[in-house]
C-alpha cells in the first residue's frame, strides 16, 4: 500500500479555515493595519485601495513631467533620493536635475501599473508604498525600447492638505531588452 504525502496547502487550510485559502489565492485578508501619516486605523484592503489610487495619480503626474516637463522632474523627488538608471546610480535632486536634463526628449507609454504598501515595521514607521510600472519609451533619435521602473513612495506630510504629499526615495529604472 502506498502512503500519501500530506500536501502542505490542505493541511494550513485544516488548521487556520477558509481565510488561509482565500489569503493564498486572493494574496489579501482583512487585517488591522495603521496609515500613520493619516492618523487612522484602516483595514487592509482599504489601504491597498488607498494605495492604488495614490499610485496610479502619481505615476500620471511623473510620465508626463518626464515627458513634458522635465525640469519639475525633480521636485518629485526627496532630496536625498536615489536613481538607479540602467545600473548607474544618480544621488540627490541637484546631481538629478543635472541627469534628467541630459536625457533626450521622450515619449513613455505606460502599460502595466502595479502597486502595494510597503509593511510598517520594513520602513521604521514610513509611510511607504512600492510602485512598479512596466511599458515602452521612444528617445528622441532611437528605436522604442521596453522598460520596468520601480519606486519607493513616502507620505510626507503637506502644510495646505490633509493628504499626504508622495516623494520618490528610490527609484530604479531598467530597459528590458530580449535576448535574439
Amino acid at each position: 500500500m502506498q502512503t500519501r504525502k500530506s500536501n502542505p496547502i490542505t493541511k494550513r487550510r485544516k488548521q487556520f479555515g477558509s481565510q488561509f485559502l482565500r489569503t493564498q489565492i486572493f494574496g489579501w485578508r482583512s487585517v488591522k493595519c495603521t496609515f500613520s501619516s493619516m492618523a487612522s486605523t484602516v483595514d487592509f484592503r482599504t489601504l491597498v485601495d488607498q494605495s492604488c489610487r495614490y499610485s496610479d495619480e502619481f505615476v500620471n503626474i511623473y510620465y508626463d513631467c518626464i515627458d513634458k516637463r522635465r525640469r519639475n522632474l525633480t521636485r518629485l523627488y526627496l532630496d536625498k533620493a536615489t536613481l538607479v538608471w540602467n545600473g548607474n546610480a544618480v544621488t540627490g535632486r541637484d546631481a538629478l536635475s543635472e541627469f534628467f536634463e541630459s536625457l533626450p526628449s521622450s515619449e513613455f507609454q505606460v502599460q502595466s501599473l502595479d502597486c502595494q504598501p510597503v509593511h510598517e515595521q520594513a520602513t521604521q514607521g514610513q509611510t511607504t508604498l512600492l510602485v512598479v510600472t512596466a511599458g515602452s519609451v521612444k528617445f528622441d533619435g532611437n528605436k522604442q525600447r521596453y522598460f520596468n521602473q520601480n519606486f519607493l513612495l513616502t507620505a510626507q506630510a503637506s502644510p495646505n492638505s490633509d493628504q499626504p504629499v508622495w516623494k520618490i526615495a528610490s527609484d530604479c529604472f531598467r530597459f528590458q531588452d530580449w535576448a535574439n
